[in-house]
């Protein structure tokens, strides 16, 4: 809220003195009447609890990445986010509690970040012993695993965008011998986060003489899992150790040239899994928000299951981006398309919800 929005909603109560705006309010229920929303309860920061009437009601409460109960239903994980997490599908819900449909609901949500399932904040690691964790899972030299404990992508791709396809987890895997090569001579194609860079770097093709010190403090904050088998590994990680055994053995077959990888991955980026001491770097996508949500008409009205819609509500931004997407991909590989939603969205639903009124 800035001043900007300020100076609008002073006009707009310049105009009738009806019209008013109160901030630090949480909206809990709609009030329905009749079939008809006529308006929500809310609760002010103080505990006091209002309801407020009106002609219209328009969601505009962000998706639901912060709710992991809906997120876990939905989408199946609990996801790392960059978003607010005052984004908890209260929008969402209190329309469904209203007999509200979804639309593309479970699409999956909006990611361009890729960085080590946690971020180490302390000074435990310089920011270049970060920056080598960080590498770990976004390097090509990897073989990546899924929640599944199967491939789901060359790791040669762009992590990044494609780590959904993985759940809300993925694991870097490698042999001691890489490690060992790591050591000596250094990762042959380390890479930065997108985003979310912690200031360190680290160079192609140089020793990282200090990497059982940055392992073992990975260790410490469940960033790096260790096992002498890959079944242990497995049971550590929490994947089917069938999976996992089947995928390094795939794998390796493609690494000595015994087979040709069918997700087109150059050997040269391979490295034998045969044998352990095994390790597993923990990476994760961070979200910036869900994108499929509520049902919409194209006056931006809410739709029930039955096909009709729910009188006087209206869903905007991503409580009803679903609308534009397949539930079968993902989120578009450039950035705002949501932004655009939203600005789109909420001039049409605020356009109509004062023509309904007017009229």
């Amino acid at each position: 809220y800035d001043a900007v929005s300020a100076l609008f909603m002073e006009k707009a109560k310049a105009m009738n003195e009806k019209n008013d705006y109160m901030l630090e309010l949480t909206a809990t229920d709609l009030i329905m009447e009749d079939g008809a929303i006529k308006g929500v309860k809310a609760v002010s920061y103080d505990g006091t609890t209002y309801e407020i009437y009106g002609d219209s009601v328009i969601l505009a409460t962000g998706g639901f990445i912060g709710n992991s109960e809906m997120t876990e239903k939905y989408l199946g994980g609990t996801f790392n986010t960059k978003a607010m997490l005052t984004e908890d599908g209260s929008g969402v819900q209190m329309a469904l509690s209203a007999g509200a449909d979804t639309y593309n609901i479970d699409m999956p949500a909006m990611v361009h970040i890729a960085q080590t399932k946690k971020l180490i904040k302390t000074d435990e690691l310089t920011a270049d012993q970060k920056a080598v964790l960080t590498a770990m899972v976004l390097t090509p030299e990897s073989m990546i695993v899924g929640t599944e404990g199967t491939r789901f992508m060359s790791e040669a791709g762009n992590i990044a965008f494609d780590n959904w396809k993985g759940g809300d987890t993925y694991y870097a895997i490698y042999s001691g011998a890489q490690m060992d090569s790591f050591k000596t001579s250094g990762m042959l194609a380390p890479a930065a986060p997108m985003f979310l860079n912690q200031g360190g770097k680290i160079e192609a093709n140089t020793p990282i003489a200090d990497l059982d010190d940055i392992l073992t403090v990975g260790e410490k904050y469940g960033i790096v899992v260790k096992a002498d088998t890959l079944d242990e590994l497995a049971e550590k990680l929490g994947v089917p150790a069938e999976n996992l055994n089947t995928a390094a053995t795939e794998y390796t077959s493609y690494a000595t040239g015994a087979a040709t990888d069918p997700m087109g991955k150059d050997v040269a980026m391979m490295s034998s899994l045969a044998d352990g001491p095994y390790y597993a770097v923990l990476g994760a996508g961070y979200y910036y928000g869900t994108c499929g949500g509520l049902n919409i008409d194209d006056s931006c009205r809410v739709i029930k299951t039955d096909g009709t819609v729910i009188d006087n509500l209206f869903a905007v931004g991503q409580d009803s981006m679903g609308v534009l997407f397949s539930n079968q991909v993902p989120y578009v590989t450039y950035g705002g398309a949501a932004q655009g939603w939203v600005l789109t969205s909420g001039r049409l639903a605020g356009a109509n919800a004062a023509e309904a009124f007017a009229g």
